[in-house]
């Protein structure tokens, strides 16, 4: 059994996966899957056809960090990517069942930032789920992640711009970057 963990050990060596950045990667974007899906539970109004099994999901994340506490990076991952895959299966399908509204009929401009925002967000949730699931070339990758940094950016200067109470141009900032994040989900294969 040692020969064989030592053979499976060299062939992941040798297949160049760095299973430590991997679980890095993965911790990270567990937190952003988290942080979307507890947002949309607050946001609700009525109850969710598709939830979480919050337990089996808490349950695998806590087995991966174990397992990386042990320096079992390979296993802490593919934990990781169960609970990865757990979570954006139920965010997709919140994102389907999602009513979308264009009634914008706003008391303020401060409103009308706040809903500019909000749609920002949301189109910012997307990205992730859709590079896991449409899986774009490394190429289409880069410039997806090129709109993002761009759209972070322009989103920073709009709520720059919004603190000092310019809310007609935060509004467009917010506008420009939701544009960027649209350009990014058409890069990844969604239409």
């Amino acid at each position: 059994m040692t020969a064989a963990s030592r053979e499976i050990t060299s062939e992941s060596e040798m297949s160049g996966v760095d299973y430590k950045a991997r679980y890095g990667e993965l911790t990270k974007s567990l937190q952003n899957y988290d942080k979307s899906y507890q947002r949309h539970i607050k946001r609700a109004k009525k109850p969710l056809k598709s939830k979480l099994d919050e337990a089996a999901y808490r349950r695998l994340v806590k087995e991966g960090h174990a397992l990386a506490g042990k320096e079992d990076y390979a296993g802490a991952s593919k934990s990781l990517e169960k609970a990865q895959s757990m979570i954006t299966s139920v965010l997709t399908d919140m994102l389907h069942a999602q009513t979308v509204t264009y009634d914008k009929k706003f008391e303020t401009p401060k409103e009308e930032y706040e809903y500019e925002l909000a749609r920002l967000e949301s189109y910012d949730e997307l990205i992730p789920i859709a590079i896991e699931q449409k899986q774009p070339s490394a190429r289409a990758i880069e410039l997806i992640n090129s709109f993002v940094k761009k759209a972070d950016k322009i989103k920073g200067e709009g709520q720059d711009v919004a603190a000092k109470g310019d809310y007609k141009m935060a509004i467009m900032a917010m506008q420009a970057a939701t544009s960027n994040l649209q350009r990014a989900l058409r890069m990844a294969g969604v239409h």
